[in-house]
C-alpha cells in the first residue's frame, strides 16, 4: 500500500498537507486528454482547421489541472474550516482528487461529510459563475472560449466526483454515512470499497462496448477503462489502510521492528557497509552500533550525499546520522502511533523503544505498513503462545 513513485510536495502550516502526486495517473490522464481534445472540435464543426484542434488539445488538459487545483483549494480551505486539530495530513493526487493516505482518521463522520459535499458543490458553483462571467460580461472571443471549457471540465469534475466509488468525493460520503450508522469507520470503508467495485464493472462494461462500437466511441471507452481501473486500485487500497489502522493499534510497535533492521558497526568502512544495505534495504535503516550501544543511523539515501571516493576512508560512525537527532516515540507505543510519527517526520526514521525505554529499531517512510502489522501479529502471537 506504501509503494509510490512521483512527485512530493507540501504546503500549508496549521494543517499541513502533504501532497504525493501520482505522475503515472497524472501523466496517463493529461495525454488523453490532449487526444480527446484534437478531436473535441468535430463535435461541433463539420471540418475544424488545425488552429482549432491543436487549440482543443492544449485547452482540455489545461482545462483538467485548473478544475484539479480548484477542487484541491477548495477542499483544503473546508478541512481548514471543519478540522479542530492541527496534524498534518498525507494525501495521493489523482486525477479525480487526492485521497487520504496517512494514519490519522477524520475526527467524526459528520466533519468528514462535510468536508468531502462541499467541495464539489462549490465547484458547480464556481463553474456556473464562469459561464456568467463568459456570457454576460463581454469578455473577447478567445478569453470567452477558454472559461467555457474551463467551466465545461470544471462542471464535469465536479459531477465525477459524486460517484459512490473511491477515489471519488462520493465514495467518501458514501463512507461516511455507514460510518456514523454504524459507528464504525472500518464498516463505511468496506461499503465504499464494495460500491466502487461495482462501479468498476460497470465502468468496464461500458469501457467494452465503446470500444466495439464505433471508432468515434474509442476515446470515451479508453477513459472509462482508465476510470474504472483508478476506482478498483483507489478502493482497494482504501480499505486496505483502513483495516491497518484498525489493527495497528493493537500491535506493539516493538514487536513489529524487533530484529528487522540491519546492525552495522561503528568502526566499518562505508565500502563494506553498501554491501549490507543494498541487501537488506527493504528492511528500512540500518542501526549503527558503537561496542554494546547504539549510537546512530545509516541508509542508502544519506549515502548518496557522500562522495564515493571518500567510501574507503569515511567509517560509518563519521556518516551516520545520530540517533539524538531522530524524532523518538513513546516508550511501549503501539504500531499505529509510530506510522502517525513518520507521516508527520516523514523525511527522517522514527526511533521504536520497548516499554523499558530499550531501542527496539526504527521505521521510516519507505518501510511497508502492511508488512510491519504481519510481523507484530505474528511475533505477539509466538509470545503468547503456552509453552509445552
Amino acid at each position: 500500500m506504501n509503494q509510490f513513485r512521483g512527485t512530493t510536495f507540501a504546503f500549508g502550516h496549521w494543517r499541513p498537507w502533504r501532497i504525493k502526486v501520482d505522475t503515472y495517473w497524472i501523466a496517463a490522464a493529461l495525454a488523453l486528454a490532449s487526444v480527446s481534445g484534437y478531436f473535441l472540435p468535430l463535435l461541433f464543426f463539420d471540418d475544424p482547421n488545425s488552429l482549432a484542434r491543436f487549440g482543443g488539445a492544449l485547452a482540455l488538459p489545461l482545462g483538467i489541472s485548473a478544475s484539479l487545483l480548484a477542487f484541491e483549494a477548495i477542499r483544503y480551505l473546508c478541512e481548514r474550516i471543519f478540522t479542530t486539530t492541527a496534524t498534518s495530513s498525507a494525501r495521493r493526487l489523482y486525477p479525480t482528487g487526492s485521497i487520504e493516505t496517512g494514519f490519522v482518521l477524520p475526527e467524526s463522520p459528520r466533519l468528514e461529510f462535510r468536508r468531502e459535499a462541499l467541495p464539489p458543490i462549490t465547484l458547480i458553483l464556481l463553474a456556473t459563475s464562469v459561464v456568467f462571467i463568459a456570457e454576460f460580461l463581454g469578455a473577447l472571443p478567445v478569453v470567452q472560449i477558454g472559461l467555457r471549457v474551463f467551466a465545461l471540465v470544471a462542471g464535469g469534475v465536479a459531477l465525477l466526483n459524486v460517484l459512490p466509488a473511491m477515489p471519488f468525493a462520493g465514495g467518501r460520503i458514501l463512507k461516511a454515512i455507514f460510518w456514523y450508522l454504524h459507528d464504525d469507520h472500518l464498516a463505511g470503508s468496506r461499503v465504499a470499497f464494495f460500491y466502487g467495485q461495482l462501479t468498476t464493472l460497470v465502468g468496464l462494461g461500458f469501457g467494452g462496448i465503446f470500444l466495439v462500437w464505433t471508432p468515434a466511441s474509442i476515446l470515451p471507452g479508453i477513459w472509462c477503462l482508465m476510470l474504472s481501473w483508478l476506482v478498483f486500485t483507489s478502493s482497494r487500497n482504501e480499505l486496505t489502510r483502513s483495516r491497518l489502522i484498525y489493527r495497528a493499534e493493537t500491535v506493539a510497535a516493538c514487536d513489529a521492528v524487533a530484529g528487522l533492521n540491519p546492525t552495522l558497526r561503528a568502526s566499518a568502512r562505508l565500502t563494506d557497509a553498501i554491501d549490507i544495505l543494498l541487501e537488506q534495504h527493504a528492511n528500512g535503516p540500518a542501526l549503527v552500533r558503537d561496542r554494546t550501544v547504539y549510537s546512530g543511523t545509516l541508509s542508502l539515501d544519506s549515502m548518496r550525499d557522500i562522495p564515493r571516493s571518500s567510501w574507503t576512508d569515511m567509517t560509518v560512525q563519521e556518516a551516520a546520522i545520530p540517533l539524538e537527532r531522530l524524532p523518538d516515540s513513546p516508550h511501549g507505543a503501539n504500531l499505529l502511533c509510530v506510522l502517525r510519527l513518520v507521516n508527520v517526520h516523514h523525511d527522517r526514521p522514527v526511533i521504536v523503544r520497548d516499554e523499558r525505554g530499550r531501542i527496539c529499531g526504527l521505521i521510516d517512510a519507505t518501510m511497508e505498513p502492511g508488512m510491519l502489522l504481519r510481523r507484530g501479529i505474528s511475533r505477539d502471537v509466538r509470545l503468547s503462545r503456552p509453552t509445552p
